[in-house]
Parts: C-alpha cells; structure tokens; sequence
C-alpha cells in the first residue's frame, strides 16, 4: 500500500516536470537586483509611476535594498501616475527630509511626469517557465527586466 501511494504522488510530478527539469530560468537576477540596490542612497524613497515596476519591483526595494518604495495613487489600478501626483508626492518626501526617486519598469511615462533625463539601471533579458492555466508548462517565455529611474522635478 505505501509503495502504491508514492507511485501515485511521484510519478505524476516526475511527468509533469519532466519538460522543465534541465531548464534555467530567472538567470542575472541577483545582479540585477545588486544593481538596483546600488543605484538608491540612504535617504531615497522609491516612487513607483507604473504598474509593472509596482508589481516587480516594489518588494525587491524594500526587502532586499532596504529602500522604502510606494507605488503612487492609481498604479494599482494599472494606470501610471499622473504629473500632479508624482509632484505632490515627491513634495511630501522631501518635506519629511528624504529624497524622492522615480521608478518605472521602461522609460515611456517619465519624460511626461518629469523634466529630468531617465537612467536605465536594469536591462536583463532572461527566460521563466511559461505562465499556462489549461495545460502544463512545456517549455520557457523570454523575460525582458528593466528599471529605469530619474528624479522628479
């Protein structure tokens, strides 16, 4: 009866995995987030402007930089920050003695929130296992990772 039953838990997952077993994913991630965590100073605060860079980001700041991180009003709901919110944001933080720092996961909306020159910090082209809801992954989906910061005005 014990071998029955770990027949029945084992060999399903060695078939169900058996396609991604030798595949590598996520690869330079660790130095990316080295990377973004040297681009911040002690007193940065990061302001996440897009969805995405809130999805991905947010907890890589405050968990591995130790760079507190909000994502601005709206970004929840999948629609990058307006120029008001990111000035009377930015305008809080320095307020509260801090510097605040714009983050967004591709250059497009900064040049319309702020009259500064974006950096791109992160530019990572990797691979993760294929997001499926019907079927079993078979294989890998490339992964473009980037962050991209510049100060509000």
């Amino acid at each position: 009866v014990v071998v029955v039953g770990l027949l029945l838990v084992l060999v399903p997952a060695e078939v169900g995995s058996r396609p991604l077993r030798d595949t590598r994913t996520e690869a330079g991630e660790p130095a990316a987030v080295d990377r973004a965590c040297a681009a911040f100073g002690p007193a940065d605060v990061a302001l996440l402007v897009d969805a995405r860079a809130r999805q991905e980001w947010t907890a890589v700041l405050r968990e591995a930089c130790g760079v507190p991180a909000f994502g601005l009003p709206g970004v929840a709901t999948d629609r990058t920050a307006t120029r008001g919110e990111v000035l009377d944001v930015a305008a809080r933080i320095r307020a509260a003695g801090r510097r605040p720092v714009l983050v967004a996961q591709s250059a497009e909306p900064i040049p319309r929130l702020t009259g500064r020159p974006a950096r791109q910090v992160v530019d990572l082209e990797t691979a993760e296992h294929q997001r499926l809801l019907r079927h079993s992954p078979s294989g890998l989906s490339p992964l473009s990772i980037e962050l991209w910061l510049a100060d509000p005005d």
